[in-house]
């Protein structure tokens, strides 16, 4: 997604001391972060309110077996925390390349998690009804 890509970017950026603007990368990972925070939310509606293999996966990601992986790992690790961590260094006026690499590494490590999270959760419903 666009948030992982531009995590990675950031990362890369703070990493090799190349030059960039960070105010506009920061500005870049804060409208990625929120606005990836509000897709997924959208995404569990959608599936919650859909057929039962699709109400059931969201189930598994909200109350189940992988609701602390999901809730834990990509809601708040994956996303909150970095567009905290973000939004607190759009108000420095000082850079903060460690704030970046941090949000980065954090994004990425919930982007993976968000991905191993569907994929745990998917339920497929037969194509065709026996009965």
């Amino acid at each position: 997604s666009l948030a992982f890509g531009g995590a990675l970017a950031a990362i890369i950026y703070a990493v090799t001391g190349t030059e960039y603007n960070i105010a506009f990368v920061t500005k870049l990972l804060l409208l990625t972060i929120a606005s990836t925070l509000i897709f997924i939310l959208v995404h569990l509606t959608v599936m919650k309110y859909s057929d039962k293999a699709a109400s059931r996966s969201a189930e598994l990601l909200i109350k189940g077996r992988l609701r602390s992986t999901f809730i834990g790992g990509v809601l708040i690790i994956g996303l909150i925390i970095p567009l905290i961590i973000t939004g607190i260094s759009q108000l420095t006026p000082k850079s903060n390349e460690l704030g970046i690499i941090l949000t980065g590494v954090l994004t990425l490590i919930g982007g993976f998690l968000f991905e191993r999270s569907l994929l745990n959760a998917a339920i497929y419903s037969p194509m065709i009804d026996i009965e």
